[in-house]
């Protein structure tokens, strides 16, 4: 098992507690991971808000190069702008699909849909996630969404029945994902 963490860091996740249960869900996801011996990736990312809207990610864990450290980088997930979901799940996926590992799990943590740039919004913004989705599960890579947010309705329409999470109350984020995990070791 190899086990991938996306997390949503655009400004809307600031609000209601949700930034702060992405952040304790990656930590019990990381220290569960670690004390398992299971490779685990967990990494944040926005668009900023200039006219190119460039794409950022963080890498807070890497199973390429563990770090005791990676812990405390965890506590920097943060707030920032606007979400391109699309390609930091395609960056995430490229990266499970090439690992060694049998089994391959990559969960995103996300308040609301994809919104970036002008046009990666609505229905083209679906899409290219749908598309992402179905590419690489052809490559072996099992998608779980984690919705914490107003958005549920829309990220359970990309990601469908089987691979939709809706999480009511933050509090039970980090147990249930790590409850999840448990079910593929």
């Amino acid at each position: 098992l190899a086990v991938g963490v996306r997390i949503d860091e655009s400004a809307s996740m600031a609000a209601f507690g949700r930034l702060e249960a992405a952040k304790r869900a990656a930590i019990a996801v990381y220290e569960f991971c670690r004390l398992c011996g299971i490779p685990v990736l967990i990494y944040g990312d926005t668009a900023d808000v200039s006219r190119l809207e460039q794409m950022s990610i963080f890498a807070y864990a890497d199973f390429d190069k563990p770090d005791p450290r990676d812990r405390f980088r965890l506590m920097g997930i943060r707030s920032r702008s606007n979400n391109r979901d699309g390609l930091a799940l395609r960056l995430m996926a490229e990266r499970l699909a090439a690992a060694p590992q049998k089994t391959k799990l990559l969960i995103g943590i996300s308040d609301g849909q994809p919104k970036a740039m002008d046009d990666y919004t609505g229905h083209y913004a679906i899409l290219d996630m749908q598309r992402t989705i179905a590419e690489y599960e052809r490559k072996g890579v099992a998608f779980l969404a984690a919705a914490i947010g107003q958005d549920k309705d829309v990220i359970h329409r990309i990601y469908g029945n089987e691979r939709f999470l809706d999480i009511a109350n933050l509090e039970e984020l980090p147990a249930r994902l790590v409850r999840i995990i448990a079910r593929y070791v």
